[in-house]
């Protein structure tokens, strides 16, 4: 569950800035 939600706000945070770096 702690792993599933870390991951779920992994996906929401990073878009933003994955639009401008693009993660290895």
């Amino acid at each position: 569950c702690t792993t599933n939600y870390l991951s779920t706000l992994t996906v929401l945070l990073t878009p933003t800035t994955s639009r401008t770096v693009p993660p290895a």
